[in-house]
């Protein structure tokens, strides 16, 4: 935001085009490492630095209540950066491959029209209900018996 601005249009126009210019600069970086096709390597260093984080503060926190809350903290620590490691690990391994698969999906050509995909679906539920539906005019018609 600019307040109180004596400059030219041109000076203006440079200072906004410089701000857009560094935030590119800055997201282009986030944008290429959350690419699900290197595995979001960004998410990875999240679940990885917030286990760390956690290994150190729960421990700290923990042992200025006492020795045996500082012991849970350190336990509970240790179990988040364990989960955040392989969580995060197993999220970008999934996504890679997830990307894998679309890939080989369109150089085989086996694709299917939303059309078709949807009609599927339509078929496959109308014929679930009607079984559905089946199965209960037996039951009737048995108690009935």
């Amino acid at each position: 935001m600019l307040e109180n601005v004596f400059d030219s249009k041109q000076a203006i126009r440079k200072k906004i085009v410089d701000k857009y210019k560094d935030e590119i600069t800055i997201s282009i970086p986030k944008l290429l490492g959350s690419l699900d096709i290197v595995g979001n390597p960004v998410g990875l260093f999240k679940n990885i630095s917030s286990g760390v984080v956690d290994l150190v503060e729960k421990p700290l926190d923990g042992f200025l209540q006492g020795p045996l809350e500082g012991t849970k903290g350190l336990v509970i620590g240790a179990g988040s950066l364990m989960k955040n490691t392989v969580s995060g690990t197993f999220n970008s391994i999934g996504k890679v491959t997830g990307s894998l698969a679309s890939g080989l999906s369109n150089l085989t050509m086996v694709k299917y029209s939303l059309l078709e995909v949807e009609f599927l679906l339509r078929m496959m539920n109308i014929s679930h209900k009607e079984r559905n539906q089946n199965l209960e005019d037996q039951n009737t018609s048995e108690k009935v018996l």
